[in-house]
């Protein structure tokens, strides 16, 4: 587990790991109840991990935190999102299968030939959050 905190803390560093996160008012204040991260590499959006913090009212805060990621990189020109697993809950959200060959073809054509900006940290900016 280390080690991959160590890899995305060094991928997010390079501008490459990016994560949706999804925040709300508690007792303590703000706290983080889930989300979604993984790697930007050219115009695929590989995502690695969804969770959730139920104890802190984020019960669906993950399926919250996968729709904004699946609109956010439709909008900013992205090809592909890769999530991974593919089962009942990624599937509601739109989520299909492809064969091996049609995945690398994804990877090697238009999803290599360029890089797509990924926004600041913070709010979505209200361009993106409101289309």
């Amino acid at each position: 587990v280390d080690e991959i905190i160590e890899l995305f803390e060094l991928f997010h560093r390079a501008g490459a790991a990016h994560s949706v996160e999804v925040w709300r008012q508690g007792p303590e204040g703000v706290e983080l109840v889930g989300g979604v991260y993984g790697l930007a590499v050219g115009r695929v959006f590989c995502a690695e991990s969804m969770f959730c913090l139920p104890q802190r009212g984020g019960t669906d805060a993950s399926k919250v935190a996968l729709v904004v990621l699946r609109d956010l990189v439709l909008r900013l020109g992205f090809c592909l999102l890769d999530a991974q697993i593919i089962n009942p809950h990624t599937v509601q959200f739109g989520t299909f299968e492809l064969d091996r060959d049609a995945y690398l073809a994804q990877l090697t054509g238009e999803a290599h030939a360029a890089t797509c900006p990924w926004p600041q940290a913070g709010p979505l900016p209200a361009a993106l959050a409101t289309k």
